[in-house]
């Protein structure tokens, strides 16, 4: 129960995300700064960490569009960026777990799945009157950092093994 946890940390995110639409006033500053990539999120895989330093730069770009951006067009655009290149990025990340007989790939995949939706629920809310962009930057930012260093660090163990194990019989 307790890897379930790590894997989908989302749970609560989008209610109470929208019990405090409008805490965040645009362009005020948020609670942190841009991610920065740092080598403990490789996890050994080069596609993988190419697309998650990738994913770290278009999720920098929609944060730094909420610090110093009212426009919710531009800050939209900024997150369907975002939200694309995740979805190019798992499709990828999956077919991998299946190359490499991953034994969490559902979970990992429901993961990925639920992440996805509450992007594209706040999405949604993005374009109502409820400003929520600087909660949803806050979200994105913790949900990729606590990802990569607890669900897809195991997923780098996992393919380090595989690949030992094709090395031991060759």
């Amino acid at each position: 129960m307790f890897f379930m946890l790590l894997m989908c940390p989302i749970s609560g995110w989008v209610a109470m995300l929208g019990q405090r639409a409008g805490t965040m006033e645009a362009g005020m500053k948020l609670p942190f700064d841009q991610l920065e990539w740092r080598t403990e999120y490789a996890i050994g895989n080069l596609e993988i960490d190419n697309d998650h330093r990738q994913i770290f730069l278009a999720v920098n770009q929609y944060i730094l569009a909420v610090k110093f951006c009212c426009d919710k067009r531009l800050t939209g655009k900024m997150l369907e960026v975002a939200e694309k290149y995740a979805l190019t990025h798992f499709e990828r990340e999956e077919l991998i777990m299946i190359q490499v007989d991953y034994h969490h790939y559902e979970i990992h995949k429901q993961c990925h799945r639920d992440f996805l939706q509450a992007i594209k629920d706040f999405r949604c809310s993005h374009f109502s009157n409820e400003d929520i962009s600087a909660e949803v930057a806050y979200f994105i930012a913790s949900w990729l950092k606590i990802h990569v260093l607890e669900v897809d660090s195991k997923l780098g163990e996992h393919i380090a093994r595989q690949q030992q194990k094709l090395m031991m019989c060759a």
